[in-house]
């Protein structure tokens, strides 16, 4: 029997001091993000969690944790959006912050556990099999395999940033497979009725996300009128100034492109530059913020590629694309559309400008 100290709080094996358990790869952290649950939380009366996996994202917190009935280590993740809600004092539940936020944490909830079921849908070799989804705590998990390993953001910090083009394609070539596999012919509910739209105006869209550089000298220009960063928030996964710039709300977005003599794009002319130069590299790094408010289908949608004003709160607006590292790969499609609070600032949503084209 081993000394009780030496017993990983997890998955109770043997835990040799200062290293990693052998059984369910939990390690002691000498320092802890303070949402996250606590070391030893059961969930769902099966699953004991451990450490997160990386930093909590803006919406969420992946965690490392052991499935006692397998015997095995799972990767659960829990919806937990910085912005609109917290952990209470016990520690568990998770709770918007006030009534105003309630409504938008309860639509996310739906959205997550819908995300899960498409996922739970797929099965492919390169894409990380859903062993189940369930409610707790005031907020929703999603239980996936855990596959040990470096990722992507180590593997570049290791080689110096860079990697050569035949490692670079050994890795996409995968993705990309996974992301053919998951179209399935279908599109989500969000992305329906099928309806045709008529661009007629002519008009440019940038064809990278605005950077961190371009937007660094609008911030001392927008200080003197209106509150804002002093200087572009980054996410780690970004580390240099010609990144995409992120943590910039719909409004900073807006207020970037009018003061270089442009505008947001509508998301139909987003999909519409997207369908037809995603080759050129417009499917991009990171959500990307539109001018239209958020509506959950294309009912009443206008036809010609107008932006989409009426008929919905302007809190809510609309983002497409997805971040290049979200786990569900169906978000990269054309197609995919999501929503943000307005005034939200969050580390996988920048943006492009358009500008419309002279007679």
């Amino acid at each position: 029997m081993p000394h009780p100290l030496l017993l990983c709080p997890v998955c109770a094996g043997a835990m040799p001091p200062g290293a990693a358990c052998p059984r369910c790869g939990h390690e002691e952290l000498r320092q802890r993000p303070a949402a996250c649950l606590p070391v030893g939380t059961v969930l769902h009366g099966e699953y004991t969690v451990g450490n997160p996996l990386g930093q909590p994202g803006g919406f969420g917190i992946t965690y490392l944790a052991w499935y006692g009935a397998l015997e095995q280590p799972v990767a659960i993740k829990e919806y937990m959006p910085a912005d609109l809600a917290g952990r209470s004092p016990d520690r568990r539940t998770v709770k918007s912050y006030s009534l105003d936020h309630e409504a938008n944490f309860r639509f996310g909830i739906e959205q997550f556990l819908r995300e899960a079921r498409t996922l739970a849908r797929l099965s492919h070799p390169n894409i990380v099999r859903v062993r189940g989804f369930f409610e707790e705590n005031g907020t929703a998990y999603l239980v996936m395999d855990y596959y040990a390993g470096r990722s992507l953001d180590r593997l570049l910090a290791e080689r110096g940033g860079r990697l050569p083009e035949r490692e670079a394609v050994g890795i996409l070539l995968p993705i990309l497979d996974a992301l053919q596999y998951s179209e399935d012919g279908e599109c989500e509910t969000g992305e329906k009725p099928r309806h045709p739209v008529k661009i007629a105006h002519g008009f440019w869209l940038s064809q990278t996300e605005v950077p961190a550089e371009r937007y660094r000298g609008f911030t001392m220009f927008a200080q003197e009128k209106r509150d804002m960063p002093t200087a572009p928030q980054s996410n780690p996964n970004w580390k240099r100034w010609n990144d995409p710039v992120v943590n910039v709300d719909w409004n900073d977005a807006k207020a970037f492109c009018e003061w270089g003599g442009g505008r947001l794009p509508s998301e139909a002319e987003w999909e519409y530059a997207a369908r037809g130069y995603s080759a050129n590299g417009l499917a991009g790094n990171v959500w990307e913020w539109c001018e239209d408010t958020w509506h959950d289908s294309y009912k009443g949608a206008p036809g010609d590629g107008s932006v989409w004003l009426t008929g919905a709160s302007s809190a809510s607006r609309v983002i497409r694309d997805g971040a290049a590292w979200h786990e569900n790969l169906g978000s990269l499609r054309a197609s995919a559309r999501d929503w943000d609070l307005a005034v939200g600032r969050y580390d996988v949503v920048g943006f492009r400008c358009a500008r419309d084209k002279s007679p």
